[in-house]
């Protein structure tokens, strides 16, 4: 069953015809977010789009997030080796080390 709105005492975040204006450019109008708890999401699109706009807003509280909710925002990082992989391929690798790196540090 679809729905726009996260269930009472859900870890699920929603946010329903979120608009958002930046310097007079409209980067989302009306549009619907939906972040199921355990999810992992990416968020693509070309340069100067609003991608960085719209978490460091989720961050700031700038939009509405229920309070029981954290949010980190952790900036961009560049590292440049040669590598062929591709940009998701290294974030899903990244995922994988961080597992290995918790496990390791479960064991000390």
């Amino acid at each position: 069953m679809e729905t726009d709105q996260a269930i009472d005492g859900s870890r699920d975040i929603v946010f329903n015809k979120v608009s958002v204006t930046v310097g007079g450019k409209v980067l989302f109008k009306d549009a619907l977010v939906k972040l199921v708890a355990g999810g992992r999401y990416g968020l693509m699109g070309p340069n100067g789009r609003g991608k960085s706009t719209i978490l460091r807003l989720l961050a700031s509280r700038e939009l509405p997030v229920q309070s029981n909710l954290d949010l980190l925002l952790v900036e961009q990082e560049q590292e440049f080796t040669a590598s062929e992989e591709s940009a998701v391929a290294a974030v899903l690798s990244s995922h994988k080390k961080q597992v290995a790196f918790a496990a390791e540090a479960l064991k000390l």
